[in-house]
């Protein structure tokens, strides 16, 4: 009989060390992330700004590598101050995962305003190497007028 209330504590416990590493894993990311595809294209239209899809799972180990480098290093997400980004759980949207033609994870995907592909990449990116492949996306001169007269 005191077994019972031993096992129920010793999940309780792994539970809440669960819940804690999990927590602190995001409690470190800089990049202001949506999770609502739907709002965040919306939101897209609305400013003009590009979208920033970023394809991920919890059991992706680049992914996680990714949270903790990447999303957490604070040039990353000045650079991505111009985009609105949006995280996109594969387990949770495969739809929008084959919508856009992810075969791997982690794969990043930009959008312009209107929801065409600007460009791609696939694998884990350092955070030097997210910031040189966010500088080769073309402009969308469609969404930023600006940049056509350059």
């Amino acid at each position: 009989m005191r077994r019972a209330p031993f096992a129920v504590l010793l999940v309780l416990v792994g539970f809440a060390i669960l819940t804690g590493l999990s927590w602190m894993r995001r409690a470190h990311e800089q990049v202001p992330w949506r999770t609502d595809y739907a709002a965040a294209a919306r939101e897209s239209r609305e400013t003009g700004k590009p979208m920033l899809l970023d394809f991920t799972a919890e059991w992706c180990g680049p992914c996680q590598d990714m949270r903790r480098t990447t999303w957490s290093d604070p040039a990353v997400a000045q650079a991505l101050r111009g985009y609105v980004p949006v995280q996109i759980d594969l387990d949770t949207h495969a739809d929008l995962a084959s919508r856009f033609g992810v075969s791997a994870i982690p794969h990043m995907t930009v959008l312009n305003a209107d929801g065409t592909v600007i460009s791609a990449e696939e694998g884990e990116l350092s955070p030097e190497q997210f910031r040189e492949w966010l500088a080769t996306v073309p402009p969308d001169t469609a969404t930023h007028p600006a940049t056509a007269a350059q």
